[in-house]
């Protein structure tokens, strides 16, 4: 599944569990003749039924469309669970029939292109963050208030993806992966894609004010961006869209399922000389963007979705020239 005829790849930004942003892809990736989706982090691999559900729903769609999703893991995606999962033969975690997650790191090839995943980031919400809440990991049947009075939970309506302490990149992530490129580098061939969940320096997403902590990790993330000098290099976590090109070498940030008024996926396939180039960064419709936002407030605070439909038309432009 990982590999076949197919030469494009749709990367998705960080979806959060959500079914609709899972399902425009999948249909995208049908269309286009591509067999493969990989998303680049905080897919939706949470704790208890409301991650059980997506998953099994994505897993689905993806048969029903013949695709397989590639997971890059971000920082709110649950390291404990895939601790625990089977490794394929090709260094593939099975976490379902058509979903794998990447190790840790991890080099493939997808249709003549070498790619490099580099999973983890730091939580902007956990330990060291910038906000003043404390979120998993945690008891799910336990009563747990944040630092502004919220209540935190199964009690609070929903699961948490909350925080793992595997989360982060570590120094020895980065000398895995440095190992990596270097025996790439041996064998004569170069990398040509780059996905990871955190941004490297190089791109000017953030960090937020002072986070020392996210800083760090996007240090740590830019020594691998270097050793490598990936062709294209494709990340999240910040939702929010950002590109850079220089010397041939093109960045995108993508952005999330809760900001669809800027791109969320990517497009990628080998040209000619057989290397790789973004074909089109999309974004939703406005229709299927307003679906989004709606489950996902939904799906926090456990709403009636048509109840839901008033108070988030406002967040779509369109919808509020529609009102207009």
């Amino acid at each position: 599944m990982v590999k076949g005829e197919r030469v494009s790849v749709v990367v998705i930004g960080d979806s959060h569990g959500s079914r609709p942003m899972l399902r425009e892809a999948l249909r995208l990736a049908q269309q286009l003749g591509c067999g493969t989706v990989v998303s680049v982090g905080d897919f939706g691999v949470w704790p208890g039924p409301t991650g059980r559900e997506f998953l099994d729903a994505v897993d689905l769609m993806a048969s029903q469309r013949d695709v397989c999703v590639l997971v890059v893991p971000g920082n709110h995606d649950d390291y404990d669970q895939i601790g625990q999962l089977t490794s394929r033969d090709d260094g593939w975690l099975l976490l379902r029939d058509r979903i794998l997650v990447a190790p840790r790191p991890h080099r493939f090839e997808l249709d003549g292109l070498t790619w490099l995943a580099v999973s983890g980031a730091a939580s902007a919400d956990g330990p060291g963050g910038i906000f003043d809440q404390v979120r998993g990991p945690l008891d799910r049947s336990a009563t747990v208030t944040d630092g502004r009075g919220r209540l935190r939970g199964r009690q609070a309506g929903f699961d948490l993806g909350g925080w793992w302490p595997q989360e982060r990149i570590a120094p020895a992530d980065v000398v895995a992966a440095i190992d990596l490129i270097d025996t790439v580098h041996r064998d004569g061939q170069r990398i040509d894609v780059m996905v990871s969940h955190e941004a490297p320096l190089v791109l000017p997403v953030g960090p937020v004010g002072d986070w020392q902590v996210g800083l760090e990790q996007r240090r740590l993330l830019q020594q691998v961006h270097d050793h490598a000098l990936p062709t294209v290099h494709v990340c999240g976590h910040w939702h929010r869209h950002v590109t850079a090109a220089s010397n041939d070498r093109y960045l995108a940030c993508l952005s999330a399922d809760i900001n669809p008024a800027e791109p969320q996926w990517a497009i990628i396939e080998p040209d000619d000389h057989g290397r790789p180039v973004v074909v089109a960064p999309r974004r939703w419709s406005p229709a299927t963007a307003l679906t989004a936002l709606v489950e996902h407030q939904a799906r926090r605070h456990r709403l009636d979705p048509n109840l839901a439909r008033s108070d988030l038309a406002t967040c779509h432009p369109s919808e509020q020239r529609r009102q207009a």
